[in-house]
């Protein structure tokens, strides 16, 4: 055992010493994507493929017992809000994993002006171009036998969307497929071993690294890499709450919207949208740049933190905030529920 491996056995050790349950990412809700997504370094394909068997593990979780393909329809438009990319970009990125045996696509239904409502995707595994079949539990790829996958914390996806390059989601993608790979947070790895899973070159590597210690996504001393809780920026202890929900789980959040406070949920909207509202604090505000983040269009869309509401006169939309965040991260309520609800206990962690 070399220094490195050595360090990350001690750290590893120690965790399973204060309690620290077995496996990845415990106490977070995740989903498996195929490490094949990191031949993509980063780029759009990366993302949408994320998106897509993101929605593809939800989708076979509520399967039950039954076997079936694993299919939805899902909108560019979506898969556009989600990703921060842009419905060109996004359809050629589903073109591209449609060529390489990822999914398989169907343009289905059409709107009054003509263009096709949405896209009909199956997941499919690469080596045999067969749709992997739901399984009605956590884990769609490993009980689908598909070989090497990346697992993933849904939490990354805020953080993601926020990157604004490639190669910073590919460096940190690459990461999280070194921790997939040891099935812990806590790994032994080079500068050299991680830059050669990136698929980067030096300088793109050193760029992407950078960022991704300076937003406390991980930390890399030594040559032990640990990856962090995306919601505190400190390596995870979800693990020491008994209540705390594992990563395969599919539990039922009792949590009440009604009791999130103005301010709480302004934090979270703000930390969804990455930018700050303005206006005073008990009307209707509006973000930064003026845009609807559901039609992407200027001047209409609002929101009423006190009244827990929001609305955009130009597309029509309005309703309450949770169903804004569970539109926004394309996920169930539950999930949107536990989203808001680590956001404001983050921040509550940091104020103490």
């Amino acid at each position: 055992m070399d220094r490195h491996a050595a360090q990350a056995y001690a750290l590893r050790a120690k965790e399973v010493f204060d309690g620290r349950p077995a496996g990845i990412w415990a106490g977070f809700s995740c989903f498996q994507v195929p490490e094949s997504i990191l031949l993509y370094k980063g780029d759009p394909s990366a993302h949408v493929a994320l998106l897509l068997f993101e929605t593809g593990a939800r989708v076979s979780n509520a399967a039950g017992a039954d076997h079936f393909d694993v299919s939805f329809k899902i909108t560019a438009g979506t898969l556009a809000r989600n990703s921060g990319l842009t419905r060109r970009t996004v359809t050629r990125a589903l073109e591209q994993l449609r060529l390489d045996g990822m999914i398989f696509t169907k343009r289905t239904g059409h709107t009054s002006l003509g263009r096709f409502a949405a896209n009909k995707i199956v997941l499919l595994d690469q080596h045999t171009r067969r749709p992997l079949q739901a399984t009605g539990k956590f884990g769609l790829l490993s009980s689908n036998h598909t070989g090497q996958f990346v697992t993933v914390p849904k939490a990354s996806l805020a953080e993601l969307k926020a990157m604004k390059h490639s190669r910073e989601k590919a460096v940190y993608l690459s990461a999280l497929a070194l921790g997939s790979r040891e099935l812990d947070e806590i790994v032994a790895a080079s500068k050299q071993d991680w830059r050669k899973l990136s698929r980067l070159g030096r300088n793109p590597f050193v760029s992407g690294r950078k960022y991704c210690l300076g937003k406390r996504l991980l930390s890399h001393t030594g040559g032990v890499l640990v990856l962090h809780d995306p919601l505190t920026g400190k390596p995870s202890r979800r693990w020491q709450n008994e209540k705390v929900r594992t990563y395969h789980e599919n539990a039922k959040w009792e949590f009440d919207l009604n009791k999130v406070s103005p301010s709480e949920y302004r934090a979270v909207i703000e930390k969804l949208l990455g930018q700050e509202f303005y206006g005073p604090a008990d009307s209707w505000m509006s973000p930064t740049d003026g845009l609807c983040p559901l039609c992407n269009d200027k001047g209409g869309f609002a929101v009423n933190f006190a009244e827990r509401c929001f609305k955009c006169h130009k597309c029509s939309e309005g309703s309450k905030l949770g169903k804004f965040v569970q539109r926004l991260r394309g996920t169930s309520m539950a999930d949107a529920k536990a989203y808001i609800k680590e956001v404001i206990s983050a921040a509550n962690e940091v104020q103490i």
